[in-house]
């Protein structure tokens, strides 16, 4: 999986159960190339409905979380919910990534996030952008999937820019 699953094993930041806390899952984790800060996404139970929590882990500097900009909401680690299902699914897409839906399963405990990843439904525990800085922007290089097959095997999926 190279890079994807180093900053997950590094800070304790793995999805499902491995990561939780009382009515909070960690769901999956964007890691970047740029330095160790990720951003979390989180499921909550509160009210008995639950929702999804987006923020920093500012890992490069003292782990603290920090809320996401409106402009990081809008453009690039923000979501739009398609819909959702009787049986408990909740169908996202990131900002970043409008055509690769993500479901998230509220129908199991912990509750997970699936991905296709490599032609394979799979459960998505982090995505990690390699970007050359410089400029106002930054370019994105490639992106890298990773998740586990049903039958626990890790998969992952590298996609060019």
């Amino acid at each position: 999986m190279g890079h994807v699953s180093l900053p997950a094993a590094l800070f304790g930041l793995a999805p499902g159960a491995a990561w939780a806390e009382a009515g909070r899952t960690r769901l999956f984790i964007i890691a970047r190339s740029k330095n160790e800060n990720v951003v979390c996404y989180d499921w909550v139970t509160d009210s008995g409905k639950g929702r999804l929590d987006v923020y920093w882990r500012m890992n490069a500097e003292r782990g603290q979380r920090e809320e996401l900009t409106g402009l990081e909401r809008d453009m690039a680690y923000g979501y739009r919910v398609l819909g959702s299902t009787s049986s408990g699914e909740l169908s996202i897409a990131l900002k970043a990534a409008p055509k690769r839906p993500i479901a998230i399963d509220r129908s199991v405990r912990p509750p997970v996030a699936r991905a296709t990843i490599a032609s394979s439904q799979a459960t998505l525990e982090s995505i990690y952008v390699s970007t050359r800085e410089g400029g106002i922007l930054p370019s994105v290089l490639y992106i890298e999937l990773a998740g586990r097959l049903p039958t626990g095997k890790a998969v992952s999926e590298r996609i060019e820019r």
